[in-house]
């Protein structure tokens, strides 16, 4: 053990990427009554002269070193509050609300715990991968494909009913098998947290059922220099990883740089099963500069690239050769430092994701589809956007935020048929003749309290959305599917939301939403062409003439937040109309329609339990769904879930005992898809953490500690999970304080 840690200390050393120090302090300050963020609130630690402020987003960060201490949060207008932290090495991220000081005491409302929310899913860091972040969120399931790039699933409604997003920016996949979505392209070096919204009842984002933004990390807030790096490893895949970061911050400017390195061999599966042709080879870089240009206003400039070679995907008919993801983004941010009129931004966006695959590694004479054929596939997806947003507060207490959002996909795909005989002429095939889709929305979000204790916020979305198609050869081949139906779509969709919330004390809050929201068929449903699905077995062609999914749906919602005890519960019920999904055509092909309906409706629970150093927390969440039109369950919605977790904190390291089970998924839509009932399985993990000193700091476990072989119902093909998986990580720390 001793050669292996002298062996990362080394990598790193040589990696030259060195993070410093201290454990981190990141926090946001709000007005307690409007929910607003405050700038300019000053954070000072009684125990020395450190301190910081926040910024004008209501962010601040600290770097101490691990030990107890009481924050000193002040602002003009707010009564103090004084926050005992005590740090053992874990990053702290803080929520914390001052009230005003005009306010009686007896009418003041004081959320507990809210300074440090045990229930708040980016608190702890010891994630190896951005799935592990969103594994974290009930209601969240992932489709696995791969050991690599698994898509997001929220409440039993996935890909063009939920928005994936980068910094609220738009990012489409370019595979037709959807090998590549968006969240395959953020690692966690990249992340600053991950904002989750379950339904339709924020609708900055395109969705109706729910949105993921990813939100990419600042520079550090304090003037000089911190650099960090990490390197480790994972038996399951013999997965080697290298990960590093420098930012720096002056008077007037501030710099990040991150990057990241990752190979992984083909991993094992339960019972110590070799899962062939599933390694893949990835590296990833950001960059984001900030500029001050006078007191009021920022300028920002973010990028990310990401490159993947020889992704093998198991479960599918092809691998993936090669992707790459240009993501960039210039962001403007504006403080007039009027009462009524506190911010202004707007962001110009540029994405492009390429994407190659084929099959010629596969044994293609022994499948059922295609068989005694090789299929080269390219696909390219090209997104601009520009978000321009303003904040107003038009009266005591309230808030109104207006969003102008729009953008530009254009998305091409196409294929070869090569058979392996040959005196059979090839054959060549367009799977999205460049498909052009414009969206323009405008949004109102709109918050008032109607007393001390009843808050009522309202989001009213419209959304102007046009489309078309430009490959002659391609739309020739699609016009036989579509009779007189041309391919060009205009409509214009009107959604809204009401979220009702009552405080009853300092510890409960009840609330209460209502939705009823549009989305346009994605650019899959109205213009794809000879796609093969494996869950069905169909090939697939799109259909220009859907009409828009509808969904009414509605949420109650219970938060408790005591001193020692926490807890989350929702209750969720989601009608839709015009559903879309595959008709049969003939044997062997199937169309996009629109359904009469679906209904989706289930639960979430999770809370936690903290008694001096240990913390119990678990979680429950469980979602049905019916096709009523077609008499069945709807396909691929997850079974009940439940974790359990046991957390001891010591002076310096960090152990956790998480139990995850799954139940049987006997409901299955086997009418209109090849789905398959998946049987039971608990997992169990086992997480550390501990410093070797300031700056070092090692991080180990074993996930899946029993070997167990299973696979998870949103697992395609049945693909199983990976079986034990030792890791192992060595972090460095580095930090040095400017004045200038």
């Amino acid at each position: 053990m001793k050669k292996i840690i002298l062996i990362f200390i080394n990598v790193i050393l040589s990696s030259g990427l060195l993070y410093g120090g201290q454990t981190e302090i990141k926090g946001l300050v709000r007005d307690g009554l409007s929910h607003k963020p405050l700038q300019g609130v000053n954070i000072v630690i009684k125990e020395g002269n450190k301190g910081s402020a926040t910024d004008d987003k209501g962010y601040f960060t600290l770097h101490l070193s691990p030990a107890a201490y009481t924050l000193v949060v002040s602002h003009i207008g707010y009564r103090t509050r004084y926050i005992r932290v005590d740090l053992q090495g874990e990053r702290q991220q803080l929520q914390i609300d001052l009230q005003p000081a005009v306010i009686e005491q007896k009418q003041a409302i004081t959320v507990y715990g809210a300074q440090n929310d045990p229930l708040d899913k980016n608190r702890d860091k010891w994630l190896n991968s951005t799935d592990d972040m969103m594994r974290r969120f009930e209601g969240v399931t992932l489709m696995r494909r791969a050991n690599f790039a698994l898509e997001p699933s929220i409440r039993g409604l996935s890909y063009g009913q939920i928005s994936t997003t980068i910094d609220g920016m738009k990012i489409f996949h370019a595979c037709v098998d959807r090998m590549d979505p968006a969240t395959s392209y953020v690692e966690v070096e990249n992340l600053d947290r991950l904002e989750v919204s379950k339904g339709a009842y924020d609708l900055s984002q395109s969705s109706m059922g729910g949105s993921l933004n990813f939100v990419t990390r600042d520079p550090q807030s304090l003037p000089g220099w911190s650099s960090e790096s990490e390197t480790g490893f994972e038996s399951a895949s013999a997965l080697r990883r290298l990960r590093g970061e420098l930012s720096w911050r002056g008077r007037h400017q501030a710099l990040r740089v991150s990057m990241s390195l990752k190979k992984a061999d083909s991993y094992y599966a339960g019972d110590h099963t070799l899962i062939a042709r599933s390694g893949y080879s990835k590296q990833n870089a950001a960059v984001k500069y900030m500029i001050s240009l006078n007191d009021r206003s920022r300028l920002t400039l973010n990028y990310i690239g990401d490159f993947a070679r020889d992704i093998g995907y198991p479960a599918l008919l092809m691998d993936a050769t090669r992707t790459i993801a240009h993501i960039g983004s210039i962001k403007y941010e504006w403080n007039p430092a009027l009462r009524w009129f506190p911010k202004f931004n707007t962001r110009i966006y540029y994405n492009q994701i390429r994407h190659w695959m084929d099959d010629y590694g596969r044994d293609v004479r022994q499948r059922e589809v295609m068989a005694d054929m090789y299929m080269p596939m390219y696909g390219v997806a090209t997104t601009y956007g520009a978000i321009v947003a303003a904040t107003f507060l038009p009266g005591r207490d309230s808030f109104l935020k207006l969003t102008l959002d729009y953008y530009r996909l254009n998305s091409f795909a196409d294929m070869k048929m090569l058979s392996i005989f040959p005196d059979i002429s090839p054959a060549y095939i367009v799977n999205i003749a460049d498909a052009r889709l414009d969206n323009l929305a405008l949004i109102a979000d709109y918050t008032i309290p109607l007393t001390e204790r009843w808050r009522l916020r309202s989001n009213v979305r419209l959304d102007y959305a046009r489309r078309d198609i430009y490959d002659e050869f391609g739309k020739n081949a699609l016009s036989a599917f579509w009779s007189d139906q041309g391919s060009f779509m205009e409509q214009v969709l009107p959604s809204g939301s009401l979220a009702l919330e009552w405080r009853a004390d300092a510890e409960n809050i009840l609330t209460w939403s209502l939705a009823a929201v549009q989305r346009m068929p994605s650019h899959m449903e109205s213009y794809s062409f000879f796609i093969y699905n494996l869950l069905d077995g169909y090939f697939y062609t799109g259909n220009p003439g859907l009409k828009p999914e509808a969904s009414l749906q509605t949420d109650m919602g219970w938060k408790y937040r005591g001193r020692s005890l926490a807890a989350d519960f929702a209750l969720f019920f989601n009608h839709l109309n015009n559903y879309i999904a595959g008709r049969w055509q003939s044997a062997e092909f199937k169309i996009y329609e629109n359904f009469s309906g679906a209904d989706l409706y289930g639960f979430e629970w999770n809370g936690s339990y903290h008694v001096k150093a240990l913390t119990l927390a678990g979680s429950l969440a469980y979602t049905r769904g019916y096709n009523n039109a077609l008499g069945e369950p709807l396909p691929y919605i997850p079974p009940l879930a439940t974790t359990v977790s046991f957390s001891y904190t010591g002076s310096g390291w960090w152990l956790q005992l998480r139990m995850l089970h799954s139940a049987a998924q006997n409901r299955v839509a086997d009418k209109s898809t090849r789905e398959d009932t998946t049987p039971a399985f608990t997992r169990l993990d086992l997480r550390g953490r501990y410093h070797l000193g300031e700056a070092w700091e090692i991080k180990a476990g074993v996930e899946n500690l029993l070997d167990s072989y299973y696979h998870e119902h949103l697992s395609i093909n049945n693909l199983p999970s990976p079986g034990r998986n030792f890791y192992l990580g060595l972090n460095y720390r580095w930090q040095r304080s400017s004045e200038n």
